[in-house]
């Protein structure tokens, strides 16, 4: 760092003082993945430099400010320059930058900066980026793989990856792999799967590796320490052609299955109901799926469980239903459309028709009445005495009655209470109930459940109409 600095003073002092604001390059000629450094400098009481965040198409990954007086024909200056540090990898014009000076605009002149390209072949890193496929179908599957190379020999106290912008697509971790030796190197690759979300020509930006190398360092008191001198290693750019997909948004190769655990059941008896979807393609563009049937239906938010292989995604989607009702009804088939890619064409799977049998068992209650015996009525003299301790015991029991009566009450308002402590409570009662009104309370519920706008509930007025069809 310190050779760095002396070698921008030195050639701070050559240039010439004719213009109050200056830029110049350090060296105009870097090798791809070296740090170029851009100085800006002025002369004056008050210098205020430009916000610069990118070059061109480049970052600028750190800045430093350097101030100094020094005294010209007898008369003090100040001195002030900014440092601007990135890490370009084509051939760039830099512009020129307008500086404050004690109050005047001052502008820099242009600049020319030449980047000499890696030679990977002879080179002690590389980093090469490799597509799968190279044109495919909107939401198509396509492996994307980083490969790095690194000398042994070298002394490397930090890595760091930066993959290119992918804007465009969906993307989801590949296949983990660990190091690797090939010979005097150390391979590491980096998967992806990606899914183009729109058709056209794709192209992929180069991705890089920050290296830090060991770097031994003396400070001022004379200590050595370690540091870190960073080089950035570039991959190559891709493009990618997509191609529009009609009539769905599905590719793959998928299996479609629909089970329930019963056929036949009592009048408002509750079935369950699984919808399985399995093969490989893109499981996360699946939404939710309905079943068409008259029955009052109850279902869980669908599950979705994917990993990788070295071209695409496996996955496995599974929705839970409960349905209910009080007379025969059919679930109708549930078709899919994809675009199959081992048969090359648009391909449609279906569920098999389920039908449901619902019988009904009418049970009358009957009445009997039995006759009530005829008790002969005896009339006793009491005295006072027996009269008052009558009047006693009767008390007593009425107020242990009163006592029992309360807390029976009381618990049954609890378990009352209980029955409808949540909402998915309420929809299991509800789905009992054979009313259009019924209907309507279960949309609302699971509107508030699963919708993406949480509708307020009237729960009073729900539970008033549950508790109505139980009395």
């Amino acid at each position: 760092m310190f050779k760095i600095v002396g070698k921008i003073a030195v050639f701070f002092l050559l240039v010439s003082y004719t213009f109050a604001a200056q830029a110049y390059l350090q060296t105009q000629n870097i090798q791809e993945g070296d740090r170029a450094i851009l100085v800006l400098s002025a002369s004056g009481d008050k210098v205020e430099f430009p916000q610069i965040n990118k070059i061109g198409d480049f970052e600028i990954a750190s800045t430093s400010m350097q101030q100094n007086t020094q005294i010209i024909n007898g008369t003090f200056s100040k001195k002030v320059q900014k440092i601007y540090y990135f890490y370009p990898n084509a051939d760039m014009k830099i512009p020129s930058f307008e500086l404050k000076v004690d109050g005047n605009i001052e502008k820099t002149q242009e600049l020319f900066l030449h980047v000499k390209k890696s030679d990977i072949t002879n080179s002690a890193y590389s980093l090469v980026m490799e597509l799968g496929k190279r044109e495919v179908y909107e939401n198509e599957a396509v492996p994307l793989k980083f490969i790095f190379k690194m000398r042994k020999d070298l002394r490397v106290v930090d890595l760091r990856f930066s993959p290119p912008l992918l804007d465009d697509f969906w993307v989801k971790e590949g296949l983990k792999s660990d190091p690797k030796e090939e010979g005097e190197f150390i391979v590491h690759e980096i998967n992806y799967i990606l899914f183009p979300q729109k058709s056209g020509e794709k192209k992929l930006e180069k991705a890089h590796v920050d290296i830090g190398l060991a770097n031994m360092q003396t400070d001022i008191f004379g200590m050595v320490t370690q540091g870190a001198r960073y080089k950035k290693v570039y991959s190559n750019a891709l493009s990618l052609h997509v191609k529009p997909l009609e009539n769905t948004k599905f590719v793959g190769d998928f299996e479609i299955k629909l089970e329930v655990d019963k056929r036949k059941i009592e009048a408002n008896e509750q079935i369950n109901a699984t919808l399985k979807i399995s093969g490989y393609g893109n499981f996360d563009d699946i939404g939710e799926i309905a079943l068409k049937t008259p029955a009052a239906v109850f279902s869980d938010k669908a599950q979705i469980k994917t990993r990788p292989n070295e071209k695409t995604l496996e996955g496995f989607y599974e929705k839970k239903f409960s349905l209910t009702y009080d007379k025969n009804f059919v679930i109708e088939p549930i078709e899919f459309l994809f675009y199959s890619q081992k048969e090359n064409k648009l391909k449609k799977i279906v569920t098999q028709r389920i039908d449901i049998e619902v019988s009904k068992k009418n049970v009358e209650k009957e009445l009997f009445l039995s006759p009530v015996a005829k008790e002969k009525v005896v009339i006793k003299e009491v005295h006072t005495k027996e009269y008052f301790l009558y009047g006693v015991i009767s008390g007593i029991l009425l107020s242990i009655l009163s006592l029992i009566m309360y807390k029976k009450r009381a618990f049954l308002r609890w378990k009352r209470k209980e029955d409808f402590k949540n909402e998915k409570e309420m929809l299991k009662k509800l789905l009992t109930i054979q009313t259009a009104q019924a209907k309507e309370y279960i949309k609302e519920i699971e509107e508030y459940l699963y919708g993406k706008t949480k509708t307020p509930l009237d729960r009073k007025k729900i539970k008033k109409f549950i508790k109505s069809y139980e009395e």
